[in-house]
């Protein structure tokens, strides 16, 4: 399996700043239906049966979960309770859910700014990750 079928399913935000969209669905969550990363061309199937194309850089999708889990453990709970308890939603919806869920989780994510940079990162980002030599996961 190459790293474009990988992404196939991912749940994603589409970027709140995105200067240009032809679909309006800035700050929106969808799916990853097919994905052509020598073209930068990820297409994003919404719920209300539209698709989009984009390039990875316009998107954003979960970290590792394990990261997101060293960032819960980074955030105190005297203060900044409600953070905890949306961060430990998002965690246990992205280790344990599923698909429903894991959106769940970025609706979560979405509409809680402050802890975005604790759980979301761009997609570009994550791809260039993955597939960089030497990388480990």
């Amino acid at each position: 399996m190459n790293h474009a079928d990988e992404l196939v399913g991912t749940v994603v935000l589409v970027n709140a700043d995105l200067p240009y969209d032809p679909l309006g669905k800035q700050d929106q969550t969808g799916f990853i239906m097919e994905a052509n990363l020598d073209l930068d061309d990820i297409y994003v199937d919404f719920t209300d049966s539209w698709v989009g194309l984009y390039a990875a850089n316009a998107l954003r999708t979960f970290l590792p979960v394990d990261q997101i889990e060293k960032n819960l453990d980074k955030v105190s709970v005297l203060e900044d309770f409600d953070a905890v308890k949306q961060l430990t939603a998002i965690h246990l919806f992205v280790r344990y859910g599923d698909k429903g869920q894991q959106r769940t989780a970025m609706q979560i994510a979405r509409d809680n700014k402050s802890i975005q940079h604790l759980c979301l990162d761009s997609l570009q980002n994550q791809i260039d990750l993955k597939i960089s030599p030497g990388h480990e996961r």
